[in-house]
């Protein structure tokens, strides 16, 4: 994901004040500790409200394989979103506005399990979902008007740590390299258009075959569908 804070004028001259503490309160897990706490100095969460918009409706409880003492476990989750505000003190402005989406992966069973990243809420983040790949490994996506985003759940992170990471670098634990709007060119116009990533993109598939990492998705239409492979870094359409 792009480092937009970080290059940030507003960030740097925050960062050179000294003033980058963050306190958390100590609750319960989950959403009522982002609730309470004050975050970067002095900006507070203002505002929270769950979403279900954000959350493919097909992908809003499944399962995620992740590995616990060396053995691999599948536990049953729901997929979870909330709209968060900010506000306070934030670079060199005394009173500015900081609008999230996070995502939350959270067991539904007895076994205590939760993952959560962060994205802006300008970029209108939507199509939330787990996939489950046959090596038993288990990523999360999330697409945006920027990017396809993806990351590799292999252990719980906590609101609290998704937040830190996400203003620290603007990126998720465990992320994959975004496959960006460019990327869909290839595929041409007609189903990857300056809108796709805002409204029709979809993804349908995460696979890891030959040590290689495959995303299948499609636009406005169900069919076709196209290939990508992450390849030295890179993400390729796949041609065969």
């Amino acid at each position: 994901m792009k480092t937009r804070i970080l290059t940030s004028p507003f960030f740097l001259a925050f960062v050179a004040t000294g003033v980058f503490v963050i306190f958390f309160a100590a609750e319960a897990a989950g959403q009522e500790s982002l609730n309470s706490a004050t975050i970067v100095g002095r900006l507070h969460v203002v505002n929270t409200n769950a979403t279900s918009d954000a959350v493919r409706a097909s992908a809003r409880a499944g399962t995620i394989a992740y590995q616990v003492g060396g053995t691999n476990v599948v536990v049953p989750v729901e997929l979870n979103a909330y709209n968060c505000e900010y506000n306070g003190p934030f670079g060199v402005r005394t009173n500015d506005s900081v609008s999230l989406v996070e995502f939350e992966i959270r067991s539904s069973s007895s076994t205590q399990f939760s993952w959560s990243c962060l994205a802006w809420a300008s970029e209108y983040p939507h199509d939330f979902a787990v996939f489950t790949t046959t090596n038993n490994e288990t990523y999360a996506v999330y697409v945006s008007s920027a990017s396809v985003n993806m990351f590799l759940v292999s252990s719980p992170v906590s609101s609290e740590a998704a937040l830190r990471l996400f203003l620290d670098q603007e990126t998720g634990p465990g992320a994959v390299r975004g496959l960006y709007s460019h990327v869909f060119t290839s595929a041409g116009v007609k189903y990857f258009g300056m809108n796709a990533l805002h409204w029709t993109m979809s993804v349908d598939s995460v696979a890891v075959l030959a040590g290689e990492l495959r995303v299948t998705l499609h636009g406005e239409e169900p069919m076709p569908q196209f290939i990508y492979v992450l390849r030295n870094g890179e993400w390729m359409l796949l041609h065969d």
